[in-house]
């Protein structure tokens, strides 16, 4: 029973914190991309589309993968939506050296940003189908509580750490974050 009982919270502990890095280097991306819109374009509306694109496919796509978690394969949607997040993140990082032109560059990082929620919108709702097979139910309102904290905390700590990183280094450096978390 001990033996079991430290397995679980063994795994908890270890899915959490790697849930909370790759969570943090997303997030560096998104607001990273936000700030570096800000600052180039100097424009309301520029910065008004990456805001709706970084978040408004997740809206859409979660309701679909939220079926998708109840369906399938928990573990190989996180593992495929985040490979996807990486990915698309590592073809901007090849590509951006290429695009001269910023309207290019604008609109390229607004489809990768739209890609990347989309992605998201995946993996969240598996990564939150995931906990009740993990914790015991005696502990599962525990859990999702110190879940629910840990994704507050990334949220208020990204921006910060984006706006630190991007002043301190380039975008591509920043894109690289993501792709190593």
């Amino acid at each position: 029973m001990m033996e079991s009982q430290s397995n679980w919270r063994k795994r908890t502990i270890l899915f959490f914190a790697s849930q909370c890095i790759t969570l943090f280097g997303s997030q560096i991306v998104q607001m990273a991309i936000v700030w570096y819109v800000t600052l180039q374009t100097n424009s309301g509306a520029w910065v008004a589309a990456f805001s709706v694109c970084s978040y408004l496919p997740q809206f859409f796509v979660s309701f679909i993968g939220g079926v998708w978690a109840d369906r399938y394969n928990r573990k190989y949607l996180i593992i495929g939506a985040d490979a996807l997040i990486a990915a698309v993140t590592l073809a901007m990082l090849l590509i951006m050296p290429y695009i001269t032109a910023e309207p290019m560059l604008l609109t390229a990082l607004l489809l990768m940003s739209i890609i990347r929620s989309a992605g998201a919108g995946v993996q969240n709702p598996a990564v939150n189908a995931v906990i009740p097979q993990l914790v015991p139910e005696e502990h599962l309102m525990r859990y999702n509580g110190i879940n629910a904290t840990m994704q507050s905390v990334v949220q208020f700590g990204a921006p910060v750490a984006a706006a630190v990183v991007l002043t301190m280094s380039t975008l591509r450096a920043t894109l690289l974050i993501d792709i190593l978390t």
